[in-house]
């Protein structure tokens, strides 16, 4: 066979340099290589970022979750809070009524029996809470009964001032109403 082929639409030409060594051969199969392996890689990328982007949703909705969670347990802080303070007000409650309990007790002791008391009430005001004020409604037992209470109150440590008594002033058994302001006896410090 003959080395000259002639080609119609090319003319030999003479080599003008040494042909390349053997080994660069290679490079031919290295660049499709590096091609598939960069479609490869780019496929795993590919999957990689969905991937990325499906645990992205994943965590904000459990981020979300745990703030529902969070929001949830600051209401419930809140709640309970709130019935600390509640609690609080009652235990506030309780003690400042522990004065007015030794005057319910000394009215309570005081009647006698076949009298009846229908209605007391106690108030005191936060311009002079020493200062309590008592409206009683003697049904039967007038102003004797009146008379048992002030002492009764007397000895639990009150004085009285500003007595009144709505009703017949001389009917000693009927029915009166005694209103009066009572202040707690505090003993001197020179005594």
């Amino acid at each position: 066979m003959n080395k000259t082929v002639m080609h119609d639409l090319k003319p030999e030409r003479p080599d003008l340099a040494p042909p390349l060594p053997a080994f660069l051969m290679v490079l031919p199969v290295l660049v499709y290589v590096a091609a598939i392996a960069a479609v490869g890689l780019g496929a795993l990328f590919t999957v990689r970022a969905k991937q990325f982007q499906a645990d992205e949703r994943t965590e904000s909705d459990a981020e979300q979750d745990v703030n529902r969670m969070v929001s949830a347990l600051v209401l419930d802080q809140k709640t309970v809070d709130d019935a600390n303070t509640k609690a609080r007000e009652v235990i506030g409650w309780i003690g400042s009524t522990q004065p007015l309990m030794d005057v319910v007790v000394a009215v309570i002791n005081s009647v006698k029996t076949g009298n009846t008391l229908s209605s007391m009430r106690l108030a005191r005001s936060l311009d002079r809470p020493d200062h309590v004020e008592m409206r009683l409604q003697i049904n039967s037992g007038g102003t004797l009964q009146k008379e048992e209470t002030v002492q009764a109150l007397v000895k639990a440590g009150y004085q009285t001032f500003r007595d009144d008594l709505v009703g017949d002033k001389n009917d000693r058994l009927g029915d009166v109403t005694y209103t009066a302001t009572l202040v707690k006896n505090t003993p001197n410090a020179d005594e």
